[in-house]
């Protein structure tokens, strides 16, 4: 082997050496490297930034788990991150069919604002019950987060329009997402009304019990029920309305009507 060679294979030997130490270094300081620069092409794909930001996440979490950051240690190191990710993303260049995945990004990156702005945009320009009503639950979301519950009332509700075969979401959405971050922000009552109001769209929606959908939809509908009516009639004591935790109670215990079929 002639000197040429052996020189180098010494320097790619540094080479991978120094990079495995940057990245160690990277991930020791909280920091995760960006090695695809998805916004190079122009606009960045979001199913790459999801990936980046899902593996950045993992991570964190990880070192969470194993005490070596702490979770708000995590979440601002995961919010650099995103900043970092997501910098240069045009809107004017996001295609509307795909606002509603760049949407997914921010509010996983917890960018409320900049998610507020693509999923109205995708509720705008929803070509289906299905997008039109997932949307709006994940733009309510937003708007709790920013503080704006009235808003996010209004959205959740205008989702009950929806025929029944595109009603599967309402509650769940309700009850795991908008209500939580909604709660405390000086409409409990409202909230409640609410949710109060988004079982019965669970009663009303046809599923098709031969899919696997339609089954898992079928065996926890019962329980997602049983959970909202308990969370009513909380809201409502922890309102001091005795009066609309009583009456909500007498509704529950009346039980829910069986799932339609299609």
């Amino acid at each position: 082997m002639n000197r040429i060679s052996v020189a180098l294979r010494v320097l790619a030997g540094v080479i991978v050496v120094a990079g495995i130490v940057f990245l160690l270094h990277s991930f020791r300081n909280g920091t995760i490297p960006d090695p695809n620069d998805p916004n190079e092409a122009g606009i960045a794909q979001p199913e790459v930034l999801r990936n980046d930001l899902k593996g950045a996440s993992d991570s964190l979490y990880d070192r969470v788990y194993k005490g070596e950051i702490s979770d708000f240690q995590a979440q601002n190191y995961l919010a650099e991150y995103a900043d970092r990710l997501l910098k240069g993303l045009i809107v004017e260049k996001v295609p509307v069919s795909k606002a509603w995945e760049y949407g997914d990004v921010f509010r996983t990156a917890r960018r409320w604002k900049q998610a507020k702005l693509f999923y109205e945009i995708a509720v705008k320009n929803a070509k289906d019950y299905d997008r039109k009503v997932n949307d709006s639950l994940r733009l309510a979301l937003v708007d709790c987060k920013l503080d704006d519950v009235p808003t996010a009332i209004k959205l959740v509700r205008s989702t009950f329009s929806a025929p029944p075969k595109e009603k599967a979401p309402i509650l769940i959405g309700t009850l795991l997402e908008v209500v939580p971050a909604g709660r405390g922000k000086g409409h409990d009552v409202e909230l409640a009304q609410l949710l109060e109001d988004a079982i019965p769209q669970a009663e009303q929606t046809m599923v098709n019990p031969n899919t696997q959908s339609g089954r898992t939809f079928l065996l926890a509908r019962r329980h997602h029920v049983g959970n909202a009516w308990l969370t009513v009639v909380q809201m409502f004591n922890d309102a001091k309305r005795p009066d609309l935790a009583d009456k909500a109670a007498k509704l529950a215990a009346k039980g829910a009507p069986e799932t339609q079929s299609i």
